[in-house]
């Protein structure tokens, strides 16, 4: 009998089913922008629930860190966790002896707002067909997918839950665990592995991924009735009312791999020039007395690739919702949960229904996993009308009005305030550190980025590993061109800025330059986002709004680029 480490906590049920969680730990080193990867929060506590309301066998690792020893990696469990697949060959085995069949499901994380499930199963769905994902093999059998998951499916929908199959992680990478039950592992080396093969390949075992979004893993209604779905379909006899074309279409679900079947860009995964040529967004930001609201949809050619929505209702909090759901039918400018309407005259609407993750600060974007292990959902509901001074306008960025209502855990407010819009193209700077400043006024407004620029002073930490507030007691100073738009005419304007930042705040001064006046502003709200940078290197972004006695206030974007060699010059 095989003997797992003390740290793997093991549950054992009667029903031929496993619940495997092997990302429940937490990372306790300093957070390494582009090297570590977040925890699967949630999902330890998750599976032991449903373990034990189903009498089902669990397998969780709640305290080993994924970036110290990956369970879902065959190469990691070959080399320092061989324990894993004689242990799971020994289970599933057993069960079926006992049962005929058994299921393995994986519990995983999507660290996306989405009440959303994407099922990894080597396979990606095309309009209810389901292809072999190229380069890996299918873990279930059709007539499994047709039974469980697309039964699943009509299961979550009632709920409003989404449950897709290899939308972003079809589990078909050959160094994914689930891999291992395949014909690529039939002659392998390992008898454990070569059990797990022959049972899959047999129909005896069936073996799927299960990534959550986060509604699905925090505490909460979505959380319960994904659970009750999950229930329903894994413990119960196969349901009457699955309509007889989807069981038939089910079993023959199941072709060979084509070029198109290919798995989404993972995130971090580079994009190709081409790709980054057609990259556009849209977006709207505003500040309506104390709150504070931000929100943009990227997109590829004429379809979605993501969105987000952030506010603030108060200094020191903030509330998110991120999506990278697509669905293929819907309208441009739609991420599920969130869509942008067009209006007459170049206005449009934001909406947004649905649950958010709401922080106690404003710094979650530094250390991710720590940052969402702070956070709670809350139910949201955002109604805005965006109406542009200048109607029918084309230039990048649009100001205006915006209007509307917005609902934040139960906290109601009716907006009205100038805000600044519009639709880009993929803006990178070229050059750090990198300034935008967008200042909207009562007939339009001004929209500056930084053609030079000079760090004056430094007296905060710089190095790539920090995970305080980037940029403090930091001093710039930034040479800006730009344009200011006023009715439907535009001119050509520029500025010298300097720019004072520390943890609590920041001091902005512009310089009367070609037809701009001499300002000075307060820097409030400050939030920080770490991303991996070129060569190695870290670039800190501060997005933030400055204050000014007698006029509107401003966006600020800063961005620096930090190398941990500290050797490595900055461009």
């Amino acid at each position: 009998m095989t003997t797992p480490p003390s740290w793997l906590a093991i549950h054992r049920g009667n029903r031929p089913l496993v619940l495997f969680a092997p990302h429940g730990g937490r990372r306790h080193a300093p957070r390494e922008p582009g090297k570590h990867k977040v925890n699967d929060l949630h999902t330890a506590e998750l599976t032991r629930e449903l373990a034990a309301r189903w009498d089902a066998t669990a397998l969780v690792n709640d305290s080993r860190d994924r970036n110290e020893l990956d369970l879902n990696r065959i190469s990691e469990v070959r080399r320092h966790a061989p324990w894993l697949p004689e242990l799971l060959a020994e289970l599933l085995a057993a069960m079926v002896d006992e049962h005929g069949t058994a299921t393995l499901l994986v519990i995983h994380g999507w660290n996306a707002v989405q009440t959303v499930c994407d099922v990894g199963m080597g396979v990606v769905d095309r309009e209810g067909r389901c292809v072999v994902a190229t380069g890996g093999g299918c873990t279930a059998s059709a007539d499994f997918i047709a039974s469980k998951i697309r039964r699943l499916q009509q299961r979550a929908a009632a709920a409003e839950i989404a449950v897709t199959i290899g939308a972003r992680y079809p589990a078909a990478h050959h160094n994914n665990l689930l891999q291992l039950f395949t014909a690529a592992h039939r002659d392998d080396e390992d008898g454990a592995i070569r059990t797990l093969a022959r049972l899959a390949g047999e129909g005896r075992v069936a073996a799927a991924q299960l990534e959550l979004g986060i509604p699905l893993r925090w505490p909460g209604r979505f959380r319960n009735a994904f659970a009750a779905a999950l229930e329903d379909v894994f413990t119960s006899a196969p349901d009457l009312d699955v309509p007889a074309t989807a069981r038939t279409r089910g079993t023959a679900t199941i072709a060979a791999p084509t070029t198109s079947a290919a798995p989404a860009r993972r995130a971090g995964e580079p994009r190709s020039a081409v790709s980054l040529a057609s990259m556009h967004s849209r977006g709207l930001q505003f500040v309506a007395g104390d709150l504070l609201g931000f929100t943009s949809i990227d997109a590829n050619g004429s379809r979605s690739t993501g969105g987000r929505l952030l506010l603030s209702p108060r200094p020191g909090t903030l509330a998110l919702f991120t999506g990278e759901l697509i669905r293929r039918r819907d309208p441009p400018w739609t991420v599920p949960g969130l869509r942008y309407v067009d209006e007459p005259g170049g206005g449009w609407r934001v909406r947004y229904d649905g649950p958010m993750l709401d922080f106690p600060t404003l710094t979650p974007f530094l250390d991710l996993e720590q940052g969402l292990a702070r956070g709670a959902l809350i139910e949201t509901a955002v109604d805005l009308a965006f109406t542009p001074a200048r109607p029918d306008a084309r230039e990048p960025r649009r100001f205006g009005t915006v209007a509307g209502t917005i609902v934040l855990g139960g906290e109601q407010w009716e907006v009205s305030a100038g805000a600044v819009a519009g639709e880009t193209g993929l803006l990178l700077p070229r050059r750090y550190p990198f300034c935008r400043l967008t200042l909207p006024d009562a007939g339009g407004g001004v929209e500056l980025t930084s053609t030079t620029a000079v760090e004056e002073s430094a007296t905060g930490g710089t190095d790539a590993t920090h995970t305080s507030v980037p940029l403090p007691d930091r001093r710039f100073r930034f040479e800006l061109a730009g344009a200011r738009h006023a009715g439907r005419s535009e001119e050509n304007v520029g500025a010298t800025c300097t720019l004072a930042l520390s943890a609590d705040g920041g001091r902005l001064e512009l310089a009367a330059g070609d037809g701009i006046s001499a300002l000075e502003g307060a820097c409030e709200r400050l939030v920080p986002v770490r991303r991996p940078g070129r060569a190695g290197a870290v670039v800190h972004t501060i997005f933030a709004i400055v204050r000014f006695a007698n006029r509107p206030s401003g966006w600020l974007e800063l961005a620096t680029e930090h190398h941990a060699d500290p050797g490595a010059a900055e461009e």
